[in-house]
């Protein structure tokens, strides 16, 4: 309870200055792809110790129609789960998908394909398709056997993936695709150390992982883990049907990168000590943040909510410089972009200078961080079948979107969120008397809808 009022008497101090722009997504980087905004939720100081709220946001340039033809060519690894869990419609939507899969590509592409169950098989060494009829003969017969070696499959991908970038001297998008149920026990299955892995691949050697559960009783936490440390993301195949619409948006985004190799460090002075990076990935070097997206796509939008702390009251301004780098895949070739935003946070005269401070875009960042966490939380609650305190979770939610509406304003992507969550509170009702196959779809199209709002705002 305490930590709500404390989020509420935060949010409830925003107020919209008159200097900020309406725009939220920020300034274009000079020569890049990027818009890039990056300020604290307060341009004043905390009077006493507590948190300081700082907030970046990228979005990718919309992709002219006439560039389509000069995209990046992909580099793409599909890792297909045939173990005994598969078999049935399961197997069935993973051959069509990665079917899909081999139709769509051009000869720009190179695709492998790695087959897992007890062992791990590659089924198609990385080339250009050149006969694809043959090729989608042979995914027909694929068949179930054994257990689920998921350990197995997702490294021999990425090993696929990266034997290509090493002798291939062309700027690729670099993806594994894994096609699974996510009921892994072969090797390691704990989906904490199975995301480290993709993270690990994802920070070292810029390869991706998308992940596309099947079936309404896949492990959808491990899933989801997968992709979010991998950066990629994540999917649901609950029919056949469901096929050509979802590897259409993965597709096309792919196939629209217009920044690649994209980082961002985020440097704080010793006053302030870092306490957490809401729904990505980061890591801590001395007094320096460093968040890695990899590829962004055209108009895809990334918003990140950092967490300091201020070492008790402080007296004088504190600096934070945040900047970006990528290369734009815009250009032919691609060209190195860098950028840096600076922000003086100042110490306030008083309570109503401090409450005059508040910047809008990082206000309604803030808004979407804190609101999209307590919505996970319900969800969390609600599967563990604690459907009373599930409730309460969302009411909490839905107060800090009510209050930024109050004292800032509207935004359609916020007020769409409160409209899920309010939607949600009426499920959870239902939820008590659902048939358990109806119950896991629920869960897994909330976690699914979750993933999206954290990892593609839509601001």
């Amino acid at each position: 309870m305490k930590t709500l009022i404390k989020i509420l008497a935060i949010t409830q101090c925003v107020v919209m200055s008159a200097q900020v722009s309406p725009v939220h997504h920020g300034e274009l980087t000079a020569n890049g792809s990027l818009y890039f905004k990056a300020e604290p939720v307060n341009n004043f100081l905390p009077e006493k110790s507590g948190n300081l709220y700082y907030y970046v946001h990228l979005q990718g340039v919309k992709k002219e129609a006439d560039l389509k033809s000069e995209r990046v060519p992909l580099n793409l690894s599909v890792v297909l789960d045939r173990s005994g869990s598969m078999s049935g419609d399961k197997l069935k939507y993973t051959k069509e998908a990665l079917k899909y899969i081999v139709n769509q590509l051009d000869s720009r592409d190179l695709l492998s394909v790695v087959l897992y169950e007890s062992g791990v098989e590659v089924f198609l060494e990385p080339q250009h398709l050149e006969d694809k009829s043959t090729l989608l003969n042979k995914i027909d017969k694929i068949e179930t056997a054994g257990g689920t070696n998921l350990e197995g499959g997702i490294r021999k991908g990425y090993e696929l993936v990266n034997k290509v970038k090493r002798i291939n001297e062309k700027e690729m998008i670099n993806r594994v695709l894994l096609l699974s149920d996510g009921m892994a026990n072969v090797g390691i299955s704990d989906p904490n150390e199975l995301s480290k892995i993709t993270r690990d691949f994802f920070e070292k050697d810029h390869i991706s992982i998308s992940t596309f559960g099947v079936g309404v009783d896949y492990n959808e936490n491990l899933m989801a883990k997968i992709a979010l440390q991998g950066g990629g993301l994540y999917y649901f195949i609950s029919s056949p049907e469901k096929l050509p619409e979802i590897f259409k948006e993965e597709l096309k985004g792919l196939s629209n990168v217009v920044a690649k190799n994209t980082i961002l460090k985020i440097k704080f002075p010793e006053e302030l000590t870092y306490e957490r990076t809401y729904s990505f990935n980061s890591n801590l070097k001395n007094n320096t943040l460093e968040i890695s997206f990899n590829d962004l796509f055209a108009e895809e939008q990334k918003s990140i909510l950092i967490c300091f702390k201020t070492k008790g009251k402080l007296d004088a301004p504190v600096t934070i410089d945040c900047n970006v780098a990528y290369m734009n895949a815009n250009n032919e070739p691609m060209t190195e972009v860098a950028d840096v935003r600076t922000s003086v946070i100042k110490p306030a005269a008083d309570e109503k200078e401090y409450n005059s401070g508040y910047n809008r875009a990082a206000s309604e960042g803030y808004a979407l961080a804190i609101s999209q966490e307590l919505y996970d939380g319900a969800v969390d609650l609600a599967n563990a079948e604690h459907f009373k305190e599930a409730k309460t979770k969302v009411e909490e939610a839905r107060g800090i979107l009510d209050t930024h509406f109050k004292n800032v304003g509207e935004h359609i992507f916020l007020r769409d969120l409160d409209k899920k969550l309010s939607e949600y509170a009426l499920l959870i009702d239902d939820m008590k008397n659902m048939d358990r196959e109806t119950f896991q779809y629920n869960i897994k199209f909330q976690r699914r809808s979750s993933f999206y709002r954290k990892c593609r705002a839509k601001f």
